[in-house]
């Protein structure tokens, strides 16, 4: 039995997927190494890759959960093994979101050299699978726009917000470079995938409001492959972090309403306006409630 959710989501970052990733992902090599698993990547006309109910999905009942030690987090980061050979100083002194970045740039580097999934920690498995999936995945969000797109912005926060993520990533990598270059350069991670490691979490992590007051940013195998509805309604219930007895923490994904045996299945990434959607995701959703002039 579960205890219920233990924190309160704040607006996920929203992507979409490309074809590429739909091939790389059948079968779902994720399936074995989630508790629940109910639905697998499907195309869908119109809106690209999604996830499909292998079976009829009532509302509430679980369509996807998976180990919170499964999932990339920073304290994953941390322990696994090729960061927490760093300085434990230097790793307190790095973001949450850049811990991430490099764990899975290290996993990365694994997989291309062909390594063991110990070389990776216990949950290597399904990260290595997983990060095949994400390397296949399409990612826009600002961040890819040119200067001149950016232009299209002119006068609007969000074309001052993305130039200032952009300095803040340039000047977290430049001295990232100077504290653990070595390190960096062993497992091949320059300027450009530092980048993508970011886009990625930008564009498909969730975040939590945890009961301490802190954040938990999270992203979860197979829980960034379901698209957005704008009919799922704005709240933790189809996306929660829950605590079985023992003190085991999964992610979960629950249906907002009933699903058919081959329907996608959505969920709600947030009360996001237009522009925190095409900085997160490159798109902006016609009719959208919670968009405002600003």
């Amino acid at each position: 039995q579960d205890s219920g959710p233990q924190a309160t989501r704040f607006p996920r970052r929203p992507r979409q997927l490309s074809d590429a990733m739909a091939a790389a992902a059948e079968p779902f090599a994720l399936e074995p190494h989630l508790e629940v698993c109910r639905a697998r990547p499907a195309h869908f006309e119109g809106c690209g890759v999604g996830m499909r109910c292998d079976e009829a999905v009532r509302k509430g009942e679980e369509l996807l959960r998976v180990p919170l030690s499964k999932c990339w987090t920073a304290e994953a980061a941390k322990s696994s093994p090729e960061l927490s050979a760093l300085d434990p100083e230097l790793l307190e002194a790095v973001s949450d979101e850049s811990l991430i970045a490099l764990h899975l740039l290290a996993v990365r580097a694994a997989s291309a050299r062909g390594g063991a999934a110990e070389e990776v920690g216990a949950e290597g498995a399904v990260r290595r699978e997983h990060v095949k999936l994400l390397e296949a995945a399409e990612i826009e969000t600002l961040l890819d726009w040119s200067l001149e797109d950016l232009q299209l912005l002119t006068g609007s926060k969000w074309a001052m917000v993305v130039a200032q993520q952009r300095a803040d990533m340039l000047e977290e990598f430049s001295e990232l470079e100077d504290v653990i270059g070595d390190f960096l350069a062993g497992l091949q991670i320059d300027l450009q995938a530092f980048l993508w490691a970011h886009r990625l979490l930008l564009s498909r992590s969730v975040h939590f409001y945890m009961e301490d007051g802190s954040t938990l940013q999270v992203l979860g195998p197979g829980q960034d492959m379901f698209n957005h509805s704008l009919d799922a309604p704005v709240g933790d219930e189809d996306v929660s972090l829950t605590t079985a007895q023992g003190g085991r923490r999964s992610l979960v994904i629950r249906a907002y309403k009933d699903f058919e045996a081959g329907e996608q299945a959505c969920y709600s990434y947030g009360g996001a306006s237009n522009g925190r959607l095409l900085l997160m995701a490159g798109f902006v959703l016609p009719g959208n409630a919670f968009d405002a002039v600003e």
